[in-house]
């Protein structure tokens, strides 16, 4: 772990934490409700809508060349959760972000159910949310919901981007907040090839210091970048960094 030149203070690193735009459908919504099993419960199915955002706009956890894999974009689970009137959970299932499909099977039929949908990363930080309420649940039937929009989180973030301005490709990004004392983990999940542009990676508001390396080891370091919610970074790596 690289350590940086000009800070002595040793604290606990922050990393920022990244939030992705695809298109995911979950449990194809069906024109009429299906017949199940004699039982006492339901399902439903619902569309998601994800955001709409420009095809470089698009959070997960490290930078990358752009692309549009699931995990490359930051989620890997969508968790559907059914709660009652009285806000207890009835059923919590987790599906696969590469799945492209899910019902939510076994909800206990009755009205007042209300949905939770949260968008989850490897490591289970939220990118994304929605709710519906007032559902009404038969039973022996599948009840299709239509779409539901969910929203980016965290609202409050900042975010840096990265400008390959060189003929070599970067595979190395190390971002740390200006107190810490090293540089930490490699941020890069894919290459960024030359003379091109990463995604945007999304950080808590604050100062940054930032490393960049290339296939060849070159290197070029930057102290003291400052994030701004809503306003995005670039840094440019370039021969003469």
């Amino acid at each position: 772990m690289a350590a940086k030149r000009h800070h002595v203070i040793i604290r606990a690193c922050a990393y920022g934490i990244a939030y992705l735009c695809l298109c995911l459908f979950v449990a194809c919504a069906q024109e009429t409700p299906s017949p199940r099993p004699a039982t006492d419960s339901g399902a439903l199915s619902v569309q998601i809508v994800w955001p709409e955002l420009p095809e470089n706009d698009n959070p997960q956890q490290g930078f990358r060349g752009l692309g549009n894999a699931c995990e490359a974009y930051g989620v890997a689970t969508v968790v559907f959760t059914i709660y009652d009137a009285q806000a207890n959970q009835l059923v919590n299932e987790s599906f696969a972000c590469d799945l492209g499909y899910a019902e939510v099977n076994g909800i206990p039929a009755g009205e007042g159910r209300s949905l939770e949908v949260v968008a989850e990363s490897a490591n289970g930080v939220t990118r994304y949310g929605g709710q519906m309420q007032n559902i009404t649940i038969s039973a022996n039937t599948i009840t299709p919901l239509g779409n539901l929009a969910l929203q980016n989180y965290p609202v409050d973030a900042g975010s840096i981007q990265i400008a390959n301005a060189t003929p070599n490709a970067i595979t190395e990004i190390y971002v740390s907040t200006c107190d810490c004392n090293n540089w930490g983990e490699n941020m890069t999940t894919e290459p960024i090839e030359a003379y091109a542009s990463s995604n945007l990676v999304y950080f808590p508001p604050g100062c940054y210091d930032v490393r960049i390396c290339d296939e060849y080891s070159n290197c070029s370091e930057g102290y003291d970048y400052q994030v701004y919610t809503d306003i995005p970074l670039t840094i440019t790596h370039s021969p003469s960094n």
